[in-house]
């Protein structure tokens, strides 16, 4: 058996990469999507020849994931049979999806 010492040089850089592991760790951990402004997702146009109507909703849910390969609903059932009465369509401009674990 051999047995290895180590230096004190070599136990400080194992403990500051273990701290900078730990803060990654933490950053990520608090990390939320960015907000962003739906001016930045739509661009405007008055002379716009096609009659849109626009809802712009922002969801926020926590879904956990308990499989390889999960289906995940943007809208409940309620909202889309709602929406079905008005609308031939739904287009949806941004979709953000942070992970965490």
């Amino acid at each position: 058996m051999s047995s290895r010492s180590y230096s004190g040089s070599e136990t400080s850089n194992n403990s500051n990469r273990d701290k900078e592991l730990d803060e990654r760790i933490k950053q990520w951990q608090n990390w939320k999507p960015p907000k962003i402004s739906n001016k930045e997702i739509y661009k405007y146009n008055p002379f716009n020849p096609f009659n849109f109507t626009e809802i712009i909703q922002t969801i926020e849910q926590t879904i956990k994931i308990t499989k390889t390969q999960q289906n995940i609903q943007l809208l409940d059932e309620k909202t889309i049979k709602e929406l079905a009465k008005n609308f031939k369509y739904i287009h949806f401009a941004l979709v953000q999806v942070p992970l965490n674990h």
